[in-house]
């Protein structure tokens, strides 16, 4: 393939629609060549020739720096769609998955292994790449607003040029794929995420992760601090876009997939009579059946019905019989509990812990209190623990939170104890649930969505929930200051524009640490709506190539005319007794007993659909929608032929015009 076909399938490759508002890696090793270019050979040789070539205006004699930046430089005045130059980043960051002796900093070495031929590194050359990493970032955030993904430069290490290919490489592919079923197997919520700490020990404990992910997690060097915090974030943004499906070796299902979800504890406390009253439900990112999900509690076989009852929300789950609500406090909270629904796929498991943390559930318009899976310095919390660690939480609580109380109540498990807090202000040293966050990070909550991406219906935006806050923060919406309406807790202001970009900007200090986008959306019906298509190699691509286009049933392009007709079947599915008709008298076989037409081709198929009951079916083609001028007794079967015609057990084509054209055969069957 030519450079520009290798760019093309690399871009979208990499940034795709179901990629919207979710952040973009250029990992690259000989594996995702060959993906790309699985229709050829030799991928891995084609795609090096293709860099060493590059399009057609870069001239022949420079280097690999000098082309990539001319394949940069003024690419929008030639009007491409997608960046040209993504296939010469790619193969930067591929340079980095070359094996042999080298040094573990040893870029360009490598570089040469892969080009085949010493690279000439000249610093000015080498600094010019920054502007094609920057603007790809532009590219994707501001040119396409997410819209396929967005893409940050990144510079891992302390060697700007080669750290900024080396930023890419935090996960392979593989371990980005296997991330469902590392959130599922360690009871990760995407609706309440985890803390940095939880992820942390699960990835070292996990067999979905390489041992050089590991050991970037446990790095204490200033590298290792940066890199950390950017996979940290990639990998809360991957659980909070995860719909909670995956393989069904972890739902335990036959079927292909299904869905995981968390239960959480929901509690009511009664400071009057000193009681706790608890109950279960669960928040899903995946869509709610219209029926009851009927639950199976594996610990005793017991049956629990809920429904949707909030947006993403289930009901409070009731006995089959009775409705009684289920009695959180009957549940094993050390151990954890399952609960499936083997019907429709789903999996809904209480997560086993010593501490259980409750918010208050005004947030999600809910009553009482809800389990969430960490804590910040500025709310207030109940804590649930076990006796065993009630003296390590009452030391940390007195210590380190501005309020800290032991309730007296009753409806708790046995040997549990609860605590009331606001205001923490220092970790926990030991239990990972009460670590304050160390960065700061966004996320939305609540709000209908379109799809997986960023867009949302314009009667239901989201709201912006901000973790790990000081309280010094400033939230803009396309450059304007909005007003918090709860603490870390922002709402989108109605009015907005619809269908364009709202920039959404988080200042500390008068600089922006966190900049997302999502765009609001009425509800509508597109007409101009096109199907993505596969181009003649089986690659799905978002514009339609000249050739061949395949979407679905429906073939386009210049090519169309040199394919050769598929050939018809006769369709024997029709019935189990079926009278296959030819176009002349005679020409007659009933199937299954005198096999299917081999030297005519049958116009009609008269299947038997009830007792004494046929159905007539035209299976012609264009040729045979007139009969015969004159109809002739030639051929042995004729009488048969004719007496299927006139029974007047058959019903008629409901299409007008082939009901017309029985109507026609069967006159002239009279005349015989």
């Amino acid at each position: 393939m030519e450079y520009l076909e290798w760019n093309y399938l690399l871009t979208r490759h990499f940034f795709k629609p179901e990629m919207e508002g979710k952040e973009v890696f250029l990992f690259t090793d000989k594996s995702t060549i060959d993906v790309v270019g699985s229709h050829l050979p030799q991928a891995l040789d084609d795609f090096i020739n293709a860099i060493k070539t590059g399009p057609e205006w870069v001239r022949s004699k420079e280097d690999i720096y000098e082309k990539a930046y001319g394949t940069f430089f003024n690419w929008r005045k030639r009007n491409y769609k997608y960046p040209p130059y993504v296939a010469y980043l790619a193969f930067f960051v591929m340079a980095w998955s070359v094996e042999g002796d080298y040094d573990d900093k040893a870029y360009y070495p490598r570089l040469s292994t892969l080009l085949g031929v010493d690279t000439d590194v000249k610093p000015q050359k080498v600094k010019k790449m920054y502007e094609l990493w920057i603007d790809l970032e532009k590219w994707s955030k501001v040119d396409k607003h997410e819209q396929f993904g967005h893409f940050t430069a990144r510079v891992r290490g302390n060697w700007k040029h080669i750290g900024l290919p080396l930023s890419q490489t935090l996960l392979t592919v593989s371990e980005r794929k296997n991330l469902p079923q590392f959130f599922a197997e360690y009871n990760f919520d995407p609706t309440s995420p985890p803390s940095e700490n939880e992820i942390i020990n699960s990835i070292i404990k996990s067999n979905h992760f390489k041992q050089r992910t590991k050991r970037l997690l446990i790095a204490n060097n200033i590298e290792g601090s940066i890199s950390k915090k950017t996979l940290i974030g990639m990998l809360q943004e991957e659980l909070q876009s995860w719909d909670g499906t995956v393989n069904a070796q972890i739902i335990n299902q036959e079927s292909s997939t299904g869905v995981y979800t968390q239960l959480k504890v929901c509690i009511n406390y009664y400071a009057l009579s000193e009681t706790v009253k608890s109950t279960v439900r669960f928040k899903s990112n995946y869509q709610f059946p219209e029926e009851d999900i009927q639950f199976i509690r594996k610990r005793d076989d017991s049956i629990w019905l809920c429904r949707e009852s909030t947006p993403m929300w289930s009901s409070v789950l009731q006995s089959t019989g009775d409705h009684k609500q289920l009695d959180a406090s009957s549940l094993d909270w050390i151990s954890g509990e399952v609960f499936m629904d083997e019907t429709m796929g789903w999996k809904a498991t209480l997560k086993p812990s010593r501490i259980k943390v409750f918010v208050e559930g005004k947030r999600e318009k809910l009553p009482g209190w809800i389990e969430v899976s960490k804590v910040e310095t500025r709310t207030c919390y109940l804590i649930a623990c076990h006796k065993e660690l009630y003296q390590s939480i009452y030391d940390w609580g007195n210590e380190h939170c501005e309020e800290f109380r032991v309730i007296n109540a009753l409806g708790l498990p046995q040997q549990w104890v609860l605590f009331k807090t606001s205001s923490i202000k220092e970790s926990h040293p030991n239990l990972d649930i009460l670590k304050l966050p160390t960065t700061m990070t966004a996320r939305f909550i609540g709000g209908l969505k379109i799809g997986r991406g960023n867009k949302y219906y314009s009667f239901s935006p989201p709201s912006i929930m901000i973790e790990g806050s000081d309280g010094n923060e400033k939230l803009l919406l396309n450059g304007n200051q909005i007003e918090a309406v709860d603490e870390g807790l922002w709402q989108i202001p109605e009015g907005l524009n619809i269908s364009e970009p709202l920039i959404i900007e988080i200042a500390k200090n008068n600089e922006v640490v966190i900049r997302r986008t999502i765009v609001l959306e009425n509800i509508s019906l597109q007409n101009d709506y096109e199907p993505p298509a596969r181009n003649r190699f089986g690659v799905i691509t978002a514009e339609k190539p000249l050739d061949i286009a395949v979407a679905g049933a429906v073939v386009t392009g210049e090519g169309v005319n040199s394919i050769p007709p598929y050939p018809a079947e006769v369709p024997t599915y029709l019935s189990n007794r079926i009278i296959f008709l030819g176009k002349e008298p005679g020409q007659i076989n009933e199937w299954p007993a005198d096999g299917v037409p081999v030297s005519w081709k049958p116009v009609w198929a008269v299947a038997k659909v009830g007792r004494d009951k046929w159905k007539a079916y035209f299976v012609g083609t264009q040729n045979e929608l007139n009969p015969p001028e004159r109809l002739h007794k030639n051929l042995h079967g004729w009488k048969k032929w004719k007496r299927v015609f006139i029974q007047s057990t058959i019903e008629n084509c409901r299409i007008r015009s082939l009901a017309e054209l029985w109507r026609t055969y069967k006159r002239k069957a009279k005349t015989l």
